[in-house]
């Protein structure tokens, strides 16, 4: 099955969109913002790939991906969080 994902990108890292998918795997916005549209069949790798991107990726769609990505930042800080 596959997954059809919107991720908007912070312009700082249109280097890395362009090294691994091409020049023409994403599109500028008016707000500077880079979306990108892909398919994936992995959708752990998919989760990995965007949370590598930290603060500089949003993933838009599938919006049960974006749970799933909320429910692991919300464990990961709550690590941090402990004293």
């Amino acid at each position: 099955d596959e997954i059809q994902a919107v991720i908007r990108f912070d312009e700082s890292v249109k280097y890395r969109l362009i090294d691994e998918y091409g020049i023409d795997s994403f599109h500028p916005l008016p707000d500077g913002k880079l979306q990108f549209e892909f398919s994936f069949t992995n959708e752990s790798y998919l989760i990995e790939w965007v949370l590598g991107f930290g603060e500089k990726a949003e993933l838009i769609e599938p919006p049960a991906l974006r749970l799933v990505i909320n429910q692991r930042l919300k464990k990961a800080l709550s690590q941090y969080m402990k004293s």
